[in-house]
């Protein structure tokens, strides 16, 4: 089935043993709750399927089941793989489509007074999240509940179903925060131990491959998580240590440059000095006369 307009273009091929699709018709007293339905169902799709829109005052929440959908939204491409769900603000331009033999989703366009506000919080604003979500999962078998509904008018379900539409989205939104959370601690754990690798070898020959490798991160991952989250390079934080401790050694006495140097891990004096300057404005020099006026 074929259909065109100005706004919509559908290519609907299904197999219809494996489908069901449901129409609302919200009231207007309905249509002041937080939450309600427009359409829902169940597909299972072919290859050539596909939907595109924009200018559509609804959202759209997929959860894909089986099968692999192609998303273009916003003018950017994501791949809707088989356990995870997605929901769009169909007023940008998006196009949705089978990639695979046979797509299987469950769905619900929805709208309602904290839609838009939901939405951002899932999506981070204009973005997109896509969120893995199993069979069995809390929230999988809500989106069931959800779409197994019929379309009697009755504000009673209407209020049933705002409910659970916002105890979803809570809940999406909650595992999505979760996970944030602890993708955080991770970083901070391995940066955290890459930086005690550093101080442990201060005075070794260590490349940063080496000090990745500690933390089981290539080179490339590794350098930039470590610079997200300190601002430096690993390097420059290796020599910033460096000079810290080139800095107690200078404070301890009459130690020479070159033991400075060899015990702060620099490769000879000429070395320190250039960092040391580069990096304080002062020589190591400059530095224990500025210390030994203050004592």
């Amino acid at each position: 089935m074929k259909r065109r307009g100005v706004l919509e273009d559908y290519e609907i091929t299904l197999d219809r043993k494996g489908t069901f699709w449901t129409f609302g018709i919200p009231s207007a007293r309905t249509q002041k709750l937080p939450f309600y339905l427009w359409e829902w169902g169940h597909f299972t799709t072919l290859r050539g399927y596909y939907t595109t829109r924009e200018n559509y005052p609804q959202f759209l929440l997929f959860h894909t089941l089986d099968g692999e959908g192609r998303l273009y939204y916003d003018y950017r491409e994501y791949v809707l793989s088989r356990n995870t769900v997605a929901v769009i603000h169909c007023e940008k331009s998006h196009r949705y489509e089978n990639i695979s033999d046979r797509w299987e989703f469950n769905w619900f366009h929805f709208s309602g007074t904290i839609a838009r506000d939901y939405c951002e919080l899932f999506n981070d604003g204009d973005g997109l999240t896509i969120q893995e979500l199993h069979p069995g999962d809390p929230e999988a078998e809500m989106i069931v509940e959800i779409i197994a509904q019929d379309n009697r008018i009755d504000f009673i379900k209407d209020l049933n179903t705002s409910a659970k539409i916002t105890s979803l989205m809570t809940m999406l939104v909650t595992r999505k925060l979760r996970a944030r959370q602890h993708d955080y601690h991770a970083v901070k754990s391995n940066i955290n131990n890459a930086i005690s690798f550093m101080l442990n070898n201060l005075t070794a020959d260590i490349s940063i491959d080496r000090i990745a490798d500690t933390v089981n991160l290539s080179k490339y991952h590794f350098c930039r998580m470590f610079k997200n989250q300190t601002g430096i390079t690993p390097y420059e934080y290796l020599i910033n240590l460096r000079i810290h401790r080139a800095k107690q050694l200078l404070r301890t006495g009459s130690i020479t440059l070159d033991a400075v140097a060899s015990q702060s891990g620099f490769l000879n004096s000429k070395n320190l000095i250039y960092n040391f300057r580069r990096l304080t404005g002062l020589t190591p020099g400059a530095y224990r006369r500025s210390v030994d006026a203050i004592v």
